[in-house]
């Protein structure tokens, strides 16, 4: 759980994901509550500036060359009320390049844009409707030494999981 909170800080770090206000004391934010696990996926939600918020997290099933070095690893998805949602790779590394990172889905190629703790999908919505679809989903990063590094991640679970979400959370 301990692990799993701190991707939920993560994902919800200015630099990757949120746009708008955050609350002037990070610490007083309540706990995020699981709401329940589907294979890889677990469901989290939280309160923020009194709204519900849910969150989706993943951890890698694989690292080439291996996930020594490259930090605290997630892929995430959040759903905000009256906004869209988010999905956002944890690296929690400073050795990853801001250059050519990308999240490859099935057939799909979305670019990301890195903050300082990992990086966000552009096109948000498009990634995840194939996620639904898809099998895995592949970050490729670029590290400071100018080696690659190749993270996995299993989408099993992940449309049932986001249906979870979206009732929990719904657009309004």
């Amino acid at each position: 759980m301990h692990r799993i909170m701190l991707v939920l800080v993560l994902a919800t770090a200015p630099g990757l994901a949120q746009t708008g206000p955050t609350p002037a004391n990070p610490a007083a934010r309540p706990a995020p509550r699981s709401i329940g696990t589907w294979y890889g996926w677990e469901a989290f939600t939280s309160q923020e500036a009194g709204t519900t918020v849910c969150y989706l997290v993943s951890r890698p099933f694989s690292a080439v060359p291996s996930m020594e070095g490259l930090g605290e690893l997630a892929l995430t998805v959040t759903r905000r009320p009256g906004r869209e949602d988010t999905v956002a790779v944890a690296v929690g590394s400073a050795d990853v390049s801001r250059a050519g990172a990308m999240l490859r889905i099935a057939a799909a190629s979305f670019p990301l844009d890195m903050g300082p703790d990992g990086a966000s999908v552009r096109e948000a919505a498009a990634a995840v409707e194939v996620m639904k679809g898809g099998l895995q989903a592949v970050a490729n990063f670029e590290r400071s030494q100018g080696a690659r590094a190749t993270v996995t991640y299993s989408l099993r679970g992940f449309k049932a999981a986001y249906g979870t979400t979206r009732r929990v959370c719904p657009e309004r």
